[in-house]
């Protein structure tokens, strides 16, 4: 079952991804395709007891989901950005599990501030001394991983 909603999940993944690249290829608004991702991104709130709290980790997985679509371009920043950021929401899980009755908003507000240090960590560290790069950036072309 975890197999299923992992591959399905990158198959959705994939489908937005495709849905973003035709919306950018011909200048076409993308609010209403991010719209419709967050409506459906919704299908998962029932996993948590408190819809704002889930709507608020939708919102901050979403962010940096959005930072890894455009900004992520070095081979080590490929590598790494991602298990760091499972890492830290593990962690943030983790505690949210163990201790139903905790702070939870408290534990995802920490788990925010280290995901913006993360992110301004890889962008200062990698990103910005990449100039290929930014030769990339503004050419248009950005190396994809698949798998």
């Amino acid at each position: 079952m975890v197999a299923s909603k992992s591959g399905m999940a990158k198959f959705i993944h994939q489908c937005i991804l495709v849905q973003l690249q035709h919306h950018a290829r011909h200048r076409l608004p993308t609010f209403q395709l991010i719209f419709v991702h967050v409506i459906e991104s919704l299908v998962f709130v029932p996993f948590y007891d408190d819809q704002l709290l889930a709507f608020m980790v939708l919102i901050l997985i979403w962010l940096c989901e959005l930072f890894t679509l455009i900004s992520v371009r070095t081979p080590i920043s490929i590598k790494f950005f991602p298990r760091f950021f499972l890492l830290y929401f593990l962690v943030f899980h983790i505690y949210f599990f163990f201790y139903s009755y905790g702070f939870s908003y408290l534990a995802l507000s920490t788990t925010a501030a280290f995901m913006q240090h993360l992110i301004l960590y890889f962008w200062n560290r990698f990103e910005v001394r990449n100039d290929k790069g930014w030769k990339e950036l503004q050419s248009g072309k950005r190396p994809f991983l698949t798998g």
